[in-house]
């Protein structure tokens, strides 16, 4: 048996070291997998891993600290208080999470802000970690699972030696374990996933956030609403009050501006993401009246015409919004984007990398990576500087936010701005230099040995991937060179399965455009040979070898 009394004890003998392995977190601590996956993976001393079918899994002390892997910035929550402490209940009592809880509600209405928020106020009371993955995309969470075994998660010390499938039995038997972890599911929407990727222990928690609200009995959902309109003023004028050093009432002593605020939250629907932006721009003027700013808003095009916003409507309803709120979120979205004007050098520039960043996934994506398409060089220190100050005007409109401090230099953009930016006119060969910027960045880190900062690129190499297979085709140039990218990128991840399949259909496809002897088609024919050697498909990977060879 190991010791389990305190963290000063000797460590397990050699016979228990070679029934050890590191589940991230915790004193000594014999585990047994629950009954429905008794599978375990168990690390020897030399680093080797082999396969165990028995009952139990032994859990050693961490030596680096409890991951916290939540990817967005702590923001302070106006009208939430209740829901946090039903969270609270919920996640961190004593006994058991029969069912996990679901934040469900519209786009923009808070919900992965309020699980951010959450993990950030309690982080101590999972002393496992806490775990973030993105489920919206179903073939990229198999990736983020394997990736939780490495920095920044289980930091298992062989990490590197171990395979893909390895990687994930690894996180799984940890998330089995009886110690205490977070484990978020964000933009969960299909039930199923759910099933496939829900710990089966009793010491993870699981906290969902969805737009679904049909839910089977499989989740308690905790539907969260717009604000009430008290709130929505706070929100509203919070900031605007703390910059001038007043009490909020001050800001609203004026009848006719306390009809205005009301008006202005009626006009967004209550609803906190479109309120955030109309905040912002009330900071960005001080001396703006609440009911000239009342009059913007019901002035705008969107509202006075109605023309031309049914393509934006649509992409907006897509992207998670009731039709009823459509107008006045963008409303906020366009007044805020109106004050870029592409006639200024500066703005000029934000607008090229909010377009670019609106081809993305929504996920941090690195401002390097935006400034490129600018044609920026982050080593050149104007540039630099360039840059800094066109993301500082797009946060400043409230159109991007910030990312968390380990990607300080990383920015957010909403689902919902993401579309709106979209529907905006814009050059058309700002998708295809999204792609190459993108791509060539993906390269550059790879070749350089980055490649867990690499990895971290492949939501956004699948969504630039999807918008070009829709608007150039899926057999065009830059879309088969954006997905022999990808394939590369996920072979470098050690997702071999998903690697092949993409190298596969993108050298039917090159055989096809361009003949089996083009430098293209040889390329992604010896990325796929060199995945199928990684795979152990030796016969396959020859043949392959012997083709590229020959040609």
């Amino acid at each position: 048996m190991l010791d389990t009394r305190n963290e000063h004890q000797t460590p397990p003998s050699p016979e228990d070291a070679d029934r050890t392995v590191n589940t991230g977190g915790g004193d000594y601590e014999e585990v047994h997998l629950d009954a429905r996956d008794a599978k375990g993976l168990l690390y020897k001393p030399q680093g080797s891993v082999e396969q165990h079918f028995g009952d139990k899994i032994y859990q050693v002390r961490r030596e680096s600290p409890p991951a916290f892997q939540v990817p967005y910035q702590p923001i302070p929550l106006i009208g939430r208080d209740d829901v946090l402490a039903t969270l609270k209940t919920l996640l961190i009592g004593e006994g058991p999470v029969t069912l996990p809880p679901a934040i469900t509600g519209m786009g923009g209405v808070g919900k992965t802000l309020l699980a951010a928020t959450f993990a950030y106020q309690n982080q101590a009371a999972f002393p496992g970690g806490i775990y973030w993955l993105n489920m919206e995309q179903p073939g990229l969470i198999a990736g983020q699972v394997a990736a939780c075994a490495g920095p920044g998660g289980l930091d298992l010390p062989d990490f590197a030696a171990l395979s893909f499938d390895d990687r994930i039995a690894c996180v799984q038997a940890a998330w089995n374990s009886p110690v205490r972890r977070l484990l978020v599911l964000d933009y969960l929407e299909d039930p199923t996933l759910l099933t496939r990727w829900q710990p089966t222990g009793s010491g993870t928690r699981v906290l969902i956030t969805s737009r679904r609200d049909d839910w089977p009995r499989q989740v308690q959902r905790l539907r969260l609403s717009v604000l009430r309109r008290l709130c929505s003023v706070e929100l509203l004028l919070g900031a605007r009050a703390a910059d001038q050093e007043v009490p909020l009432a001050g800001l609203l002593a004026d009848e006719a501006e306390q009809a205005a605020a009301d008006a202005i939250c009626d006009l967004l629907g209550d609803l906190p993401l479109a309120l955030a932006i109309a905040a912002a721009l009330l900071r960005l003027h001080p001396s703006l009246r609440l009911r000239e700013f009342q009059a913007q808003i019901g002035d705008d095009p969107l509202f006075a015409t109605r023309a031309d916003a049914t393509a934006m409507q649509t992409a907006l309803r897509e992207a998670g919004l009731p039709t009823g709120r459509t107008l006045g979120v963008a409303a906020a979205f366009n007044l805020s984007y109106r004050h870029l004007q592409a006639a200024d050098p500066l703005d000029a520039s934000a607008l090229r990398m909010l377009h670019a960043a609106a081809y993305c996934a929504p996920s941090a994506i690195p401002q390097n990576l935006l400034w490129q398409v600018d044609g920026i060089d982050p080593a050149d220190a104007d540039g630099a500087a360039r840059g800094d100050t066109a993301v500082r005007r797009l946060r400043a409109l409230g159109l991007v936010g910030t990312s968390i401090a380990e990607h300080a230099d990383a920015i957010t953009l909403h689902r919902l701005c993401g579309a709106f930016v979209r529907q905006q006119p814009h050059s058309q060969e700002l998708l295809g230099a999204a792609a190459t910027t993108l791509t060539n960045y993906a390269r550059t880190l790879q070749d350089a040995g980055q490649i867990k900062d690499s990895t971290k690129l492949v939501p956004h190499l699948e969504a630039v991937l999807a918008y070009q297979a829709e608007r150039q085709g899926a057999e065009h140039p830059a879309t088969l060179d954006t997905a022999d990218n990808l394939a590369r990128t996920l072979r470098n991840q050690g997702d071999y399965v998903g690697a092949r399949a993409r190298y596969e259909a993108v050298l039917e496809a090159l055989i096809r455009l361009f003949g089996p002897g083009h430098p293209a088609t040889l390329r992604t024919a010896m990325g796929l040979a060199t995945t199928l050697f990684n795979q152990g498909d030796y016969g396959a990977a020859r043949s392959r070898y012997e083709a590229v060879l020959e040609a």
